[in-house]
């Protein structure tokens, strides 16, 4: 487990791993994973120092410029800045509030080719940050991890932070809405059972699409279930690095449908390993 890889699949920072539980080794010995430490290419201090930290502004928007010359562009992506730097964007979002502001403070050019997150990312976004508060994110907690979007982008699709939560409300209820108008369908129709005896080739798509639960649904079985892991009734709040998911209790591919019946939420832990297998408990 190299830091290269675990940058390819994770959805949080490297450094920030390292600032939480001291060395990448400490952290891979406290999620039982003690064996994937490489011995053949030992971790340095210089991977798990907390470089950022105590950094002036001016010293943190010169790493900005150093990585803009080492790419040869004015503007990039945070993805990209970490794979360059020897500190974490997380940082940089933070400290000037966002990652457009701080290509703007180091003079750079975010207008071109600077991401515009879309809705859909702004509201999981928005979902996550609330998740591991347990309630409404405030304004100011934004720019700070888990968030990977600065305050500015909501700003500038809906005019104000207000306006922002309350598009994100509005999106739970057309989710939760769409869906108690789709398990209302009455089922059993003759014609639409023909139908489906003949495999239609986006079939798959079909299924894909039923397997997922929609943002409104997993905000509400996470609200439900008081943003707490199910099984070991552990919450991001109170538990450091803990992430929770919604989980089919009996697997969709065992045949379980994503209704709020057969919805839970379940920390990543509990959920590893789980696959297919169903939870008799």
């Amino acid at each position: 487990m190299t830091k290269s890889l675990f940058k390819t699949h994770a959805n949080v920072g490297y450094s920030t791993v390292c600032r939480h539980f001291g060395t990448w080794r400490n952290a891979l010995s406290a999620a039982g994973l003690r064996h994937l430490i490489n011995t053949a290419r030992p971790v340095t201090d210089k991977m798990v120092l907390q470089l950022a930290k105590g950094m002036s502004d001016d010293a943190l928007l010169s790493i900005l410029r150093d990585v803009a010359r080492k790419i040869g562009r004015e503007s990039f992506t945070v993805e990209e800045f970490n794979q360059h730097a020897q500190i974490n964007a997380a940082t940089l979002c933070r400290r000037f509030d966002g990652w457009g502001t701080a290509l703007q403070r180091a003079e750079l050019n975010p207008a071109k080719g600077q991401r515009r997150y879309s809705d859909d990312e702004c509201f999981e976004n928005l979902l996550n940050v609330w998740t591991h508060y347990g309630r409404r994110p405030k304004y100011e907690e934004m720019p700070q991890p888990p968030s990977i979007i600065g305050v500015r982008p909501y700003i500038t699709r809906w005019g104000t932070w207000r306006k922002a939560l309350r598009a994100f409300v509005d999106r739970i209820n057309n989710d939760l809405s769409a869906n108690a108008r789709e398990e209302a369908t009455p089922s059993g129709d003759p014609q639409s059972e023909s139908v489906s005896n003949h495999r239609h080739p986006d079939s798959a798509k079909a299924d894909s699409e039923k397997r997922a639960i929609k943002i409104g649904m997993r905000y509400q079985i996470l609200k439900r279930d008081h943003f707490r892991c199910v099984i070991c009734g552990r919450s991001p709040a109170t538990t450091l690095g803990l992430e929770l998911h919604v989980d089919h209790i009996v697997p969709f591919s065992n045949g379980g449908e994503s209704v709020l019946e057969n919805l839970r939420s379940t920390c990543s832990e509990c959920n590893l390993g789980k696959g297919s297998k169903r939870d008799e408990q």
